[in-house]
């Protein structure tokens, strides 16, 4: 009888945030209303609430699952990287990048970055120091395991080159969510900075202070 209750309440989930993304994504966050939400997902507005608590809740779940859906693929970027620095760094990002789109939209990742700045502890603004921990934690290991190969040189320290990469995509990534540029340019354009950060790491230090 448990097992039955925790599958129709994984459903409504299931049901409700399917219906969340889709008004969502067509009439935007802000207009969104719960009871729109609850009436496409058939529960009550009271369900959603008890479940996610508001919109922001909706949204971080949604964000979560998105999560989820593309960490296999990071993973195994991390895991199991080619030899050649750039190609490896090209792999990961892809899974980074083609995949951001997946259910949501540039307006949900505005929503999350602007909450990351309002109101930073708060479980939506926390959305984006979440993914950059990860961000950098996998590519602090892809480095460092480039660097134990001897495919990349260990003039520069696999936590600066994570932390630099990070600084690049993240730069691409808030040029492609204002508009600027589409999401295939920031990720070229993130490879093509990356490429010049590798190859200094692959210049001997001649000094303490070059390290």
């Amino acid at each position: 009888m448990a097992a039955l209750r925790a599958l129709q309440k994984e459903r409504r989930i299931q049901a409700i945030l399917a219906a969340a993304g889709e008004e969502f994504r067509n009439v935007g966050f802000s207009e969104a209303k719960i009871e729109v939400i609850a009436t496409k997902a058939e529960v009550a507005p009271a369900t959603i609430y008890n479940y996610f608590g508001d919109k922001a809740g909706l949204l971080l779940e949604m964000f979560r699952d998105h999560s989820m859906q593309t960490r296999g693929l990071m993973v195994q970027a991390v895991q199991n990287p080619p030899d050649d620095p750039l190609e490896a760094i090209d792999r990961y990002f892809a899974a980074v990048f083609d995949h951001s789109m997946h259910d949501l939209s540039r307006e949900l990742w505005c929503e999350a970055y602007a909450a990351s700045y309002s109101a930073p502890a708060a479980t939506l603004g926390g959305i984006v120091s979440e993914t950059d921990a990860r961000l950098f934690k996998d590519m602090k290991s892809l480095f460092g395991t480039l660097q134990e190969r001897k495919s990349l040189g260990s003039a520069i320290a696999a936590s600066d080159l994570a932390e630099i990469a990070l600084a690049v995509g993240n730069l691409q990534w808030s040029r492609f969510l204002t508009g600027q540029i589409d999401l295939e340019v920031a990720r070229t354009e993130a490879i093509r900075q990356i490429r010049i950060l590798l190859d200094r790491a692959n210049v001997k230090p001649t000094s303490a202070v070059s390290r």
